[in-house]
């Protein structure tokens, strides 16, 4: 039986809830909610304002959704999303996309450097706000030279974000007004090539960037997937009409031998009690620089007879696969150098799980 106190108490949290929560706060929105559906667009815009001045941060974050929807005036909207940033001590982080949008729709592209330097101060980050960042940072520099954005085109997952920004460069309404290096600019060519999946055209503008593959060591682990996309995705006529085998199996040696060095997989064991060669990171590492090494010195001969060339082609295969066709690598590669922590984080959760298997049945046993 429930006794009458605990009775008084939840019948007090209920109507604390009540009271403080959902009559006062989701009163305005909901009222504006109520008005579009009798299409009163003027008394729900100023039911969504004072949400947005006395709401919660997701009916903050919900009005100005239902406001732009209604187009009102840029200059309100700003307004109001400044006032959605600034009423709420922890507003939801799309609300900073609407402020943003709104700073964008209404030029103020030196506040969105500023208000975006602010929230990467804070370690937030997502790409909407450095899509507005870049297009603001370039809007009033003319320029393509900020590290923050190039990093973010070069650096990062492509997005739809990229995506945008891309097409405002070379399409929209920066096309032939901001001068790109010419590496930079076949490296963003082939990126959004690759996002919208047009692999053929992908490596056409690949194969004029392997003159550049000897600095491949810059280009960041997402590059590199792209890289990989063209030649799993592109067609194996178009491959050989851009790349001779040479080239092919060079990028291929350099990507593996890149993902190495840069995750640090140089040298150590992913076993953690006993010594296995399998498992002997720096042995794998220097297998993979002889084939490279290999590679170079076919690169430098004039003439490549098929007898070597197909040799040369059988032992990349031996050292990049396995006889099953697996990429080949030391097991439990993926969590070194953190498998001695993964190890006891595991032995840690297991003995928790034990001790509170045992000490709930002896509890359920005793009751």
């Amino acid at each position: 039986m429930i006794s009458f106190r605990k009775k008084i108490f939840s019948l007090l949290l209920i109507c604390a809830f009540c009271f403080s929560g959902c009559t006062n706060s989701s009163e305005y929105y909901v009222q504006g909610l109520v008005n579009l559906s009798s299409q009163e667009s003027n008394k729900a815009i100023k039911n969504f304002e004072k949400a947005i001045k006395k709401g919660s941060s997701i009916e903050v974050l919900l009005s100005l959704k239902e406001l732009e929807k209604l187009n009102i005036p840029k200059t309100k909207m700003l307004k109001l999303t400044k006032l959605a940033t600034a009423q709420n001590k922890y507003p939801e982080i799309e609300t900073y996309n609407f402020y943003l949008q709104s700073l964008i729709d209404n030029q103020k592209y030196e506040q969105v450097i500023k208000f975006s330097n602010s929230l990467l101060n804070l370690k937030i980050k997502n790409d909407w706000m450095m899509y507005c960042f870049s297009f603001a940072t370039v809007a009033q520099e003319s320029s393509l030279e900020n590290s923050l954005v190039v990093n973010w085109l070069t650096q990062e997952s492509f997005s739809r974000y990229h995506a945008k920004f891309f097409e405002e460069i070379f399409i929209g309404e920066f096309a032939n007004k901001i001068i790109l290096q010419n590496e930079l600019k076949l490296l963003l060519e082939f990126r959004y090539l690759v996002y919208e999946k047009n692999y053929n055209l992908a490596l056409e503008k690949l194969s004029l960037l392997v003159g550049e593959f000897k600095n491949i060591i810059d280009f960041s682990p997402q590059v590199i997937s792209d890289i990989g996309k063209v030649f799993l995705y592109g067609s194996s006529s178009k491959i050989k009409l851009c790349f001779s085998f040479e080239s092919i199996a060079d990028v291929a040696q350099s990507v593996k031998i890149l993902s190495t060095q840069k995750n640090n997989l140089t040298k150590g064991n992913t076993k953690i009690l006993v010594y296995k060669p399998t498992c002997d990171l720096g042995l794998w590492y220097e297998n993979l620089k002889s084939a490279q090494a290999q590679l170079q010195e076919l690169n430098s001969k004039e003439e490549l007879t098929e007898l070597e060339e197909s040799n040369a082609l059988m032992k990349l295969r031996e050292t990049l696969l396995d006889s099953e066709g697996s990429v080949t690598h030391p097991g439990m590669i993926s969590f070194y150098p953190n498998h001695v922590s993964w190890l006891w984080t595991m032995m840690l959760t297991w003995i928790l799980w034990i001790g509170a298997f045992i000490f709930g049945f002896m509890a359920y046993d005793y009751y």
